[in-house]
C-alpha cells in the first residue's frame, strides 16, 4: 500500500487520500479536495476506489479516519464495503478470483 494516492484534475488541482498503517491494516486519514470542486462529482469515491483495489489486491483491511466519518458521514462508504467495527468503519478486502487461484 502506498501513504498517498493521487487523482491529478488540471494544473495545481487534485483530490488525494492520505493513509498510515494501523492495527493490521491502513487508516484512511484524509482526503482532500479542491475547495471549488462540486460535491456531485463524488471525488472522494473516486480516490477511494483507487485504494480499495490495491487494498484488494494486497489483501488489507481498511479504516476510516475519524476526520473524514466526521465530515462526510460513514454511511456514504458503505455501498463500498466499509462497516462500522468499534465505532471505527473498516473494509475487509475482497479477493477477485483469477484462474483457480484467489488473489
Amino acid at each position: 500500500m502506498k501513504d498517498l494516492y493521487q487523482i491529478g484534475l488540471g494544473p495545481k488541482r487534485f483530490v488525494s487520500a492520505e493513509l498510515r498503517p494501523y492495527h493490521k491494516g491502513w487508516m484512511i486519514t484524509r482526503i482532500s479536495e479542491p475547495d471549488n470542486a462540486p460535491k456531485a462529482e463524488g471525488l472522494d469515491l473516486k480516490i477511494l476506489n483507487m485504494v480499495i483495489i490495491d487494498a484488494d489486491n494486497e489483501g488489507v483491511i481498511l479504516y476510516l479516519g475519524e476526520s473524514i466519518v466526521s465530515r462526510r458521514g460513514a454511511k456514504r462508504y458503505v455501498h463500498l464495503g466499509f462497516q462500522v467495527y468499534s465505532g471505527t468503519p473498516r473494509r475487509r478486502p475482497v479477493y477477485q478470483e483469477k484462474g483457480d487461484s484467489y488473489v
